[in-house]
């Protein structure tokens, strides 16, 4: 328990160094290579930004239309880390995208997927769901 708490407090810290502010907690490691071009890992300290900066740019569009940030822009990433129930997808490059996602029951929740703009329209949701 207390090496979780250490985790968690070292990934906050890790995003809040990262956006300049504090990271309010929201909620709730394996390798996959899906093909050449992609590999599905569990998501660490290092993704909390990337994470973020992914969730602005692919909700971002929503802000106008309720006139608030949707949940994924200011989600506790470093919980859901912590928790093991993030996955990032990413290429040669660098991470495109995030899961987060956890067993319930006899099935699957779905929080959140969220794709960098750039890169949707390419399937990496449809490949970390069927994963």
């Amino acid at each position: 328990m207390l090496t979780a708490l250490r985790q968690l407090a070292t990934a906050r810290a890790e995003a809040e160094k990262c956006l300049g502010t504090r990271v309010a907690p929201n909620f709730r490691s394996q390798m996959s290579m899906v093909s050449s071009d992609w590999l599905i890992r569990a998501a660490t300290a290092a993704d909390v930004c990337r994470m973020h900066a992914i969730a602005r740019a692919a909700y971002a569009k929503y802000v106008p239309r309720i006139g608030r940030e949707p949940a994924p822009m200011v989600a506790d990433y470093a919980a859901a880390i912590v928790e093991h129930d993030a996955v990032v997808i990413e290429s040669a490059e660098s991470v495109c995208g995030y899961m987060i996602a956890w067993p319930e029951g006899d099935a699957y929740f779905i929080e959140n997927i969220g794709v960098d703009p750039a890169r949707q329209r390419e399937g990496l949701a449809r490949i970390m769901h069927q994963t």
